[in-house]
C-alpha cells in the first residue's frame, strides 16, 4: 500500500471558496487536483486516475450524480472511491447518491478533520491519535450491539 502522502485527491467543486478550504486543509498532505466542473473532473481523470474524489453534486453541467455514473461505467475508474460533498442534506438526496455509486456522503457544512478521517478509511488507514476529540459523554457509537447481540437503533 501506497503512503498516504502520495495518494493523490481530486477536489470537484464549483464554488472557489468550497475547492480553497479543502485545498488547504488537505495540502501537504496529500497530492491534490481540482476541477471546477463535472466535465473537467472526468478529463482530468481521464489523463490521471486519483486515489479519492471529493464531489460536490450542484454544479452546472454534468452534476455530481452524473459524474459518479459515469466514472462507475467505466472498467478504468469504477473502483475510485467518490465521498460526495453537498449541501443536499436530505435522506433522498444522500439515498441518490450512494444509487449513482458514491462509497460516502457528508453534508455541508462539514468538518475538515471528518473529511481526512473518512477519507484515510477509503485506503485502510487507521486515524491516529490526537486527530480525533475524545468521546465525550453524549456521544453514543452507532451501530453499537445491543443486549440480543443485534444493532442498537440510533435516535
Amino acid at each position: 500500500m501506497r503512503d498516504l502522502s502520495e495518494s493523490r485527491i481530486l477536489i470537484v467543486d464549483d464554488v472557489r471558496t468550497n475547492v480553497d478550504v479543502l485545498v488547504k486543509a488537505l495540502r501537504g498532505e496529500y497530492k491534490l487536483s481540482v476541477a471546477l466542473n463535472g466535465e473537467s473532473a472526468l478529463r482530468s481523470i481521464e489523463k490521471a486516475a486519483p486515489d479519492l474524489v471529493l464531489l460536490d453534486i450542484m454544479m452546472p453541467g454534468l452534476d455530481g450524480y452524473e459524474v459518479c455514473r459515469r466514472l462507475r461505467a467505466s472498467a478504468a475508474t469504477r473502483e475510485i472511491p467518490v465521498m460526495f460533498l453537498s449541501a443536499l442534506e436530505e435522506v433522498k438526496n444522500k439515498a441518490q447518491g450512494f444509487e449513482a455509486g458514491g462509497n460516502d456522503y457528508l453534508a455541508k457544512t462539514f468538518e475538515v478533520l471528518e473529511v481526512k478521517a473518512r477519507g484515510r478509511g477509503f485506503w485502510g488507514k487507521p486515524v491516529v491519535g490526537g486527530d480525533l476529540p475524545a468521546p465525550g459523554p453524549n456521544r453514543r457509537p452507532i451501530g453499537r450491539r445491543g443486549a440480543g447481540g443485534g444493532p442498537t437503533p440510533c435516535r
